[in-house]
């Protein structure tokens, strides 16, 4: 040990890993502070340390990585560069930071565990801040701390329901195969389902419609992969019975699952969306607005798009033709991380993306049965950010999911890797 130097910063590392996904949904740049401070100890081990010869699955990733932030200049540069641009390369710059803490990772064989077991800490944390907000919390300071409330109490966290349903949702479905990994006894295992059935009701009221969604289809996935496993498999049953209950008893769920349904059946028998008055109070209708209304941009400008922070002023002449809803332009992006790839990089920042999320769940799913676990928990992962993507741009656009996307992905894919070849081996 004293011919290793590196172990105190392998400690370090490990120590942020876990706390990484300890408190981010309710204190302030948690998340962006501790992803920095790994991209710093990165640093080190690039130009310190020297881990093995890359793979040529980590190659290719490495390299789509830095095309994503090539793909921004790209295009920016194409669009004419302005001062929205300069204010997005900041957060660009973390597709580019992920690189050196990928690098990192791999040299780190308990880097994995120590995300898991943050995991397990971050649900229990959330379980129990769910109940403070909803039901402890000064009147008065839940107000101040929560400008996203309404009449009905929900949880909120620091960044607003549409983060903490979402991330709340994925750091429980990763504790499905997080719990065969750890191998904890019976009597832990209980415990903790526990803290999930809490953690599902904080998600539950956050109102994030895509967080239920995420839930269905990573809990069947779940099932589907452990088919084999009968106890794991009756476990798992029950704690989706039990959610149900929790639901059941929650009435603004299933008020919110029925406004959605009534919103997108009212959007599409409008005849004139661009024209309806009711549209700007409709969270679905306006979506598919933007939606509809990105696609006019895409098609403008296909192989470039209009470039990134272009969206409003691109946008508007669309609404001065009468073609867009107005209130499409009450927001900056199209809430969609796919449309507003498409409508601000075109088809070059549309395929990039895809390979981002996508040459990893292949790798994930063609190499499982060397390492199915660490399959499984990249697979929720990616499935999970995808299925948020489908209504959020947050994903890719917002600092601290981005981080979350990248950083978890970027640990599950080396952990995975590094098992698969130790199997093969």
């Amino acid at each position: 040990m004293l011919n290793k130097p590196w172990l105190k910063t392998d400690n370090a590392v490990l120590l942020l890993l876990f706390l990484f996904p300890l408190a981010g949904t309710f204190v302030r740049h948690w998340i962006s502070g501790i992803f920095a401070l790994l991209f710093l100890f990165s640093l080190y081990y690039l130009f310190a340390r020297r881990g093995d010869k890359l793979l040529r699955e980590e190659k290719v990733w490495l390299w789509v990585l830095f095309a994503y932030f090539a793909v921004f200049i790209i295009t920016a540069l194409a669009n004419g560069w302005s001062k929205e641009q300069t204010t997005w390369v900041g957060l660009e710059l973390r597709f580019l930071a992920i690189i050196p803490i990928y690098l990192m990772l791999r040299q780190i064989p308990l880097a994995g565990r120590a995300l898991l077991y943050g995991l397990i800490a971050g649900v229990i944390m959330l379980g129990i801040w769910g109940i403070y907000e909803l039901y402890l919390m000064d009147g008065a300071l839940y107000e101040k701390l929560t400008p996203y409330s309404q009449k009905m109490r929900r949880t909120n966290g620091i960044y607003g329901p549409l983060f903490l349903g979402p991330v709340g949702i994925l750091m429980i479905a990763l504790l499905l195969p997080a719990m065969q990994v750890i191998g904890m006894t019976l009597r832990r295992k209980l415990v903790l389902s526990l803290f999930i059935l809490l953690g599902l009701y904080a998600v539950a009221n956050s109102w994030a419609r895509s967080a239920y969604l995420a839930f269905v289809v990573l809990t069947m996935m779940v099932l589907f992969y452990y088919n084999r496993n009968r106890k794991f498999i009756v476990g798992l049953f029950v704690v989706m019975i039990a959610t149900a209950g929790i639901l059941a008893t929650t009435s603004k769920v299933k008020q919110r699952i029925i406004t959605a349904e009534d919103q997108f059946i009212s959007y599409f028998t409008e005849k004139d969306p661009a024209h309806e008055k009711k549209l700007a109070n409709s969270s679905i209708g306006i979506r598919l607005e933007m939606w509809r209304g990105s696609w006019y941009l895409f098609r403008e400008s296909p192989l470039f798009g209009v470039g990134r922070g272009n969206y409003n002023q691109a946008m508007q002449k669309y609404i001065d033709k009468g073609m867009v809803h107005p209130a499409v332009n009450n927001h900056g992006h199209p809430h969609s991380a796919y449309m507003e790839t498409l409508a601000s990089r075109g088809i070059l920042g549309m395929v990039v993306m895809l390979l981002l999320l996508y040459y990893p769940l292949y790798v994930f799913f063609k190499t499982r049965k060397q390492s199915p676990h660490t399959a499984l928990m990249g697979m929720i992962h990616i499935i999970a950010i995808s299925i948020f993507s489908i209504t959020e741009a947050a994903t890719f656009i917002k600092g601290n999911f981005v981080a979350i996307n990248l950083l978890f992905l970027a640990v599950f894919y080396s952990w995975h890797l590094r098992e698969t070849a130790r199997a093969e081996a």
